[in-house]
């Protein structure tokens, strides 16, 4: 086929231009019928109008362009760009500096400031004479650390160093979406600086506080590392995994680390006997939170024979039955519990912020009166253990019984309290009521409230007896 050009009404062949000695063909077209050109011209002047308008916006208009995608690395690039900026840490005994503990830790500005986590250094607060605390490079250089910040509700803690590299990583806020490719940073057993790659998956929803779900193997000794974005950005810092399953492990979102680093700013560094104080402070903060989250005006309420009791307080809480009707006992045991996953780390043996309750109603028709008080009794016999409480965090249980009037029946109420000896006005306590009615069934109604104050404990105590209610028949 040949190439044709068109322009200005003539219509040329490209083999046609060549000029012989002998002739130049040229072609017409042919002339255009002049109704026909007017009622063209008609239509067509507006549409060039328009474009001509449209050209002239889009040339003197600013058009929004896509931000430029943030810089994507791979993992042995993150790890060769952040290497500098990621710390052993080290809890060691005093006198002998022989290491008792070890998790990891990173820079986040360039004067020394490094962000770990509050279960890395809480021997060091509380027994500062006994432990302190180092960082080692992966040069092999050591340096003393200070704890200057802490956030006991995330996992946090900010220390300072001297001797330390100015490269330090940045932090991105934003939570990360499902499916996005994160890396772990972090000391795994102590065996050297590794980079695991993992999947961020969101919040978990069960959780108390805001906590990010990594899907990667977060190991013993990584606690406190980074956890980056192929981007190079701090996303969170490591804090758990869950015990007997496979990669499922948890991330402080760095909103946290900007919020603890913020607060810094507003109250520079704190000695140790301070900072055990803002822990208590920020304890007795928690402990209300999380009475709050249980104080609703209509609690979902679970029918057990004729008794009424509290269900489900929280969409957070976890709750599950059973049932015992082993031919041994001569009556059937039924079981509710919920409990609200909101325990925070205090050190190696204390907890705090943690609450469950539990209902058992004792079930034996024809069992007789005696052997039914016999069986709910024997309910009621194991609410505390002296034996188990660390004398030097805790006070001893203190007991008292007493008889109560709850709606539609009385009952046998049983409450226990122990002090934190760290921490004055934090308290664990235990309730436990029996009914006493007449009947075929028999009730037993527990609370366990961990790290709270006396006005929160008596609030939540009562909360929960005023949801227990008899029906009798009449």
């Amino acid at each position: 086929m040949n190439f044709f050009s068109i322009a200005a009404g003539h219509i040329h062949c490209a083999q046609c231009q060549a000029k012989s000695k002998r002739t130049q063909v040229q072609y017409r077209a042919p002339a255009m019928p002049r109704k026909l050109r007017n009622n063209l011209r008609s239509y067509l002047m507006p549409a060039l109008h328009y474009l001509l308008l449209l050209t002239t916006l889009l040339v003197t208009t600013h058009v929004p362009v896509a931000a430029a995608a943030d810089p994507t690395y791979s993992g042995r690039e993150l790890f060769a760009k952040s290497g500098d900026a990621i710390i052993e840490l080290r809890e060691v005994s005093i006198p002998g500096a022989i290491k008792a503990g070890q998790a990891s830790g990173f820079l986040v500005d360039d004067s020394g400031l490094v962000v770990s986590n509050y279960h890395a250094v809480a021997s060091h607060l509380f027994e500062p004479n006994l432990y302190g605390l180092e960082y080692v490079r992966a040069s092999g250089a050591k340096g003393a650390l200070e704890v200057v910040a802490v956030d006991i509700l995330n996992d946090l803690a900010l220390l300072r160093a001297k001797g330390l590299p100015k490269a330090h990583l940045s932090l991105d806020i934003r939570l990360p979406i499902k499916g996005t490719r994160g890396f772990s940073f972090g000391n795994p057993g102590g065996i050297g600086q590794s980079v695991v790659e993992g999947t961020f998956n969101g919040l978990d929803e069960n959780s108390f506080r805001d906590i990010i779900h990594f899907t990667g193997p977060i190991n013993g000794g990584m606690s406190g590392g980074p956890t980056l974005l192929a981007s190079g950005s701090v996303v969170g810092v490591n804090v758990s995994r869950m015990l007997n399953d496979q990669l499922i492990s948890f991330v402080v979102p760095a909103a946290a680390v900007k919020a603890l680093l913020d607060r810094f700013k507003v109250a520079p560094a704190q000695t140790p006997a301070k900072l055990r104080a803002e822990i208590a402070k920020q304890l007795v903060d928690y402990g209300q939170r999380v009475v709050d989250s249980l104080m609703v005006e209509k609690v979902k309420s679970i029918q057990l024979d004729r008794f009424t009791v509290p269900g489900v307080m929280s969409p957070r809480q976890r709750c599950g039955a059973t049932i015992d009707n082993s031919p041994e006992r001569f009556y059937v045991l039924e079981t509710h519990e919920c409990r609200l996953a909101s325990d925070i780390y205090v050190d190696d043996k204390v907890s705090a912020g943690g609450t469950n309750y539990r209902h058992q109603l004792v079930r034996g028709n024809g069992l007789g009166a005696i052997r039914l008080a016999r069986a709910q009794g024997s309910r009621m016999e194991t609410l505390v253990d002296q034996g188990k409480a660390p004398v030097k965090h805790f006070t001893r249980w203190s007991c008292e019984s007493s008889n109560v009037e709850l709606t539609g029946m009385k009952a046998r109420l049983v409450s226990c309290v122990r002090g934190y000896r760290q921490f004055p006005g934090l308290y664990d306590m235990r309730f436990r009521v029996a009914s006493l009615t007449s009947g075929p069934s028999a009730l037993v109604s527990s609370l366990a409230a961990a790290g709270i104050s006396s006005a929160d404990g008596a609030r939540i105590a009562k909360h929960f007896l005023a949801s227990i209610r008899y029906q009798s028949i009449d």
